[in-house]
């Protein structure tokens, strides 16, 4: 059986869905080790993923949160990157004294 749901709704079920597995208490940060001010977050000691400071990017895991958005809830990478910068925004901004919402947010394989 295969349901319709609005995009409203389709936002909201995938919004809660990282609440639930990535609010930012679950996760572990990690100050770059590289030296390019960077933050990482790492859960169960895997890559979520990276807010890069210098390059205002922010890399999202591909197997842990951009694939699943693929897979279970058939978004489009412009449907993700809208979703992910929102997300961010609500629950890790600010970032120390950084502000994250002009970020780039792109797939990271790490």
């Amino acid at each position: 059986m295969k349901f319709i749901i609005t995009e409203n709704m389709l936002e909201t079920v995938a919004t809660k869905w990282l609440d639930k597995n990535f609010s930012r208490d679950r996760l572990e940060e990690d100050e770059g080790k590289d030296g390019n001010g960077s933050v990482i977050f790492l859960k169960d000691g895997d890559f979520v993923l990276i807010i890069n400071f210098d390059s205002e990017s922010v890399g999202i895991s591909n197997k842990q949160i951009w694939r699943p958005l693929e897979d279970i809830f058939s978004m489009e990478e412009r449907q993700i990157k809208f979703l992910i910068k929102k997300w961010l925004v609500e629950n890790f901004e600010p970032i120390g004294k950084q502000t994250i919402s002009h970020y780039t947010i792109h797939k990271n394989y790490g």
